[in-house]
Order: C-alpha cells, then structure tokens, then sequence
C-alpha cells in the first residue's frame, strides 16, 4: 500500500480535500507573480516585453506542487501571455506566438518533471513498506523474560533511513 504523509493511497483517493496546510499557501507565490508580471507588462511600452518572465510561476510551483497543480498554473500563465499579447500588438506576431509556445512547452515540462518526481516517491514510499514489513518479520522482539533473565535488546540499521 502507497504512504503519502499520514494517509495511504486508498484515503486519500476517498477524501480528495485535505486539511488547509503551511504548504497551500505557498500557492499564492506564482499566483501574484503572475498577476504582477501581467500588470508590469500592460504597464509597458510595446518594446518591452516581460511575458516570458511568466515561465517563472510554473518553475516555482515544481518545488512544492504536484503535476496537476503545476499544470494550471502554467495554463493560466499561458492564458495571461495571450492577454497581454493581444494587448500588446495581437497574437499575429512572431514574437508573441513563439513567446506563447515557449511557456507552454516549458509548462508541460514542469508538469513532466512534477509527475517523474512523484512517481518516483510514491515508488521509493512502497518500497519502505516493504522493507519494514520484512525487517518486522526477520527480526521480531525479544521477550523481556526468558526464565529468570530480564532481556533488552537494540536495533541499530546500518543506514539512516
């Protein structure tokens, strides 16, 4: 069975909402970024362009987000590029249209990178449990008696984890 935190797999799946955690509020990062990217660049004169400092949110989101938070921030990072860039001359323009496909490709980059890595972790999580598991069954408890001896015993892994 998958851990993630305190919950297995099964839970998790059965209540989607978790409790409010520090780590939600790391949300709000990317969000203002992007929300002042997008004012700074309404802001500006046509030959200044701040849109691809966009691509900023969804690589800070990697640090703390899943795959699928990583990818609507990226998808409204995207959405904010075709905004200002109507804004700013139209979507007919080379710089705009390459400037729109670059955060995309690197949104779904981020995303890819999101997804390998939580994979990766829900895989090294099973494979803990199984290592516990077996080091439970090897190595079962002393008793705290045998006859008239009083028993202690400590275990001490040769790693950290």
């Amino acid at each position: 069975m998958v851990h993630i935190g305190k919950m297995n797999l099964g839970q998790r799946l059965a209540h989607p909402r978790q409790p409010w955690q520090p780590s939600h509020a790391l949300v709000a990062i990317p969000l203002v970024l992007i929300a002042a990217i997008t004012l700074a660049d309404i802001r500006t004169p046509e030959s200044v362009q701040l849109g691809p400092l966009l691509v900023v949110a969804p690589a800070i989101t990697t640090a703390f987000g899943g795959y699928r938070l990583t990818g609507l921030i990226g998808a409204l990072a995207v959405g904010t590029q075709v905004v200002t860039a109507e804004l700013h001359g139209g979507l007919a323009t080379t710089n705009h249209i390459s400037q729109i496909i670059a955060l995309t490709i690197l949104s779904i980059f981020a995303m890819i990178v999101c997804f390998v890595r939580d994979r990766r972790t829900a895989e090294l999580a099973q494979v803990r449990s199984v290592s516990e598991a077996a080091q439970r069954a090897l190595l079962r408890p002393l008793p705290d008696r045998l006859g008239p001896l009083h028993l202690a015993s400590s275990y001490l892994a040769a790693e950290k984890e």
